[in-house]
């Protein structure tokens, strides 16, 4: 989903993970460093603000995950990634 030959210009590495949460819908914390690149993407990103991320939980999107029996699936859903 990334655009060919996208230019990518005054960015740091502060600017990866508000990117990512961005691209998977999750809310930006206005306390996260860095800002989304959102002009690299083929469709715009839709991104919502949230002033803390202490009491937002954001579901995993829907066939993301494969949450098959194996060892790190139990690990997952051990520490309550995934169901």
């Amino acid at each position: 989903d990334v655009r060919r030959a996208a230019a990518i210009r005054d960015a740091s590495i502060e600017d990866v993970t508000p990117t990512l949460l961005a691209r998977l819908g999750v809310p930006l914390s206005r306390r996260l460093p860095g800002k989304a690149l959102a002009g690299i993407f083929e469709e715009p990103l839709a991104s919502s603000w949230v002033d803390d991320y202490a009491d937002v939980r954001v579901a995993p999107p829907a066939g993301r995950i494969d949450a098959s029996e194996d060892d790190d699936a139990e690990r997952l859903r051990a520490i309550g990634y995934i169901d």
